[in-house]
C-alpha cells in the first residue's frame, strides 16, 4: 500500500500536534503541583533501591554499607553516562563538521574535499570562508570548482 505525500504530511502534523498537546498537559500538571519533590519521591526512591539491589541482591550487608556501595555504583553509572555523552557530542561535532562542508558543496569532481593544505581545521576554514577572512589566492581556485 502506498501513501500519498499529503497523507504522510498529515501524519507528521498529527504527530507534532500530539507531542505539543502532551507537552501542554505536562506543563499544566507541573504548574498545579504544590510539592514537586513529593511528586517525584516514589520514582527517586525506586531508582536508588535499584542500585541497592544491584550491590547486595541477597540483602547480606548492613543497610549503611549497602547504601554506601549503592551510592558508589550510582556515581559510576552517572560518570559512565557522562562519558557516553562526551563521545556522542564529539561524534555529532564531527558529523556536523563534515555535513557542513558537504552541504556547502566543497567537493571536487571525484568527491574529495577541497581544503587547502595550509589551512586551519575544516570547521574554522568554513567559517573563515563565510566571513571572507581568507587569503584570496588560497580560496579563489576552490570557489571556481564549487559544485552544487
Amino acid at each position: 500500500m502506498t501513501r500519498t505525500v499529503s497523507a504522510i504530511m498529515d501524519e507528521d502534523n498529527h504527530i507534532s500536534e500530539k507531542r505539543l498537546r502532551a507537552q501542554i498537559a505536562a506543563h499544566t500538571s507541573w504548574a498545579a503541583t504544590p510539592d514537586r519533590q513529593a511528586r517525584t519521591a516514589p520514582g527517586t526512591q525506586a531508582f536508588l533501591e535499584r542500585f541497592e539491589r544491584l550491590v547486595d541482591p541477597e540483602q547480606k550487608l548492613c543497610p549503611e554499607e549497602r547504601r554506601k556501595r549503592a551510592q558508589s555504583l550510582l556515581r559510576a553509572h552517572m560518570q559512565r553516562l557522562a562519558l557516553l555523552s562526551i563521545r556522542a557530542r564529539k561524534e555529532r561535532g564531527h558529523q556536523k563538521q563534515a555535513g557542513s562542508l558537504a552541504l556547502h558543496g566543497w567537493r571536487g569532481s571525484a568527491g574529495a574535499l577541497l581544503i587547502p593544505s595550509n589551512s586551519p581545521p575544516p570547521s574554522r576554514w568554513v567559517d573563515s570562508v563565510r566571513s571572507g577572512q581568507t587569503r584570496a589566492g588560497s580560496v579563489g581556485r576552490f570557489l571556481t570548482t564549487r559544485t552544487r
